[in-house]
């Protein structure tokens, strides 16, 4: 397990087991998930490998934070505005409307 060196409004101060701490933050629930099933999943391993796989193919796109965004050809990392990803996404659009016309 890992430990919180840190007061979190759902932990204790000191050495506490994030895992189960993060398990009994309230909120799936109110999204149409099971509780008991999410905090199985926190509390386990259940799909570190698929993580893990998930993690390696990340870092073989160059990929080293989240979020990410893919657009087009072009990889936006960290958190952006709407109006960021708005101009991005109409960018990418106009170059490959640009290049269909040209071809």
């Amino acid at each position: 397990m890992e430990r919180l060196d840190y007061a979190c409004p759902y932990c204790y101060i000191g050495e506490v087991r994030l895992k189960k701490a993060i398990a009994n933050i309230p909120g799936g629930e109110e999204c149409g998930l099971d509780a008991d099933e999410i905090r199985e999943v926190l509390v386990t391993d259940q799909y570190q490998d698929e993580v893990t796989l998930d993690e390696r193919e990340a870092a073989r796109y160059g990929i080293h934070a989240v979020p990410f965004f893919a657009i087009g050809q072009y990889g936006i990392s960290g958190a952006q505005s709407v109006e960021g990803l708005e101009a991005a996404i109409k960018e990418v659009l106009k170059e490959q409307k640009e290049a269909w016309f040209c071809d």
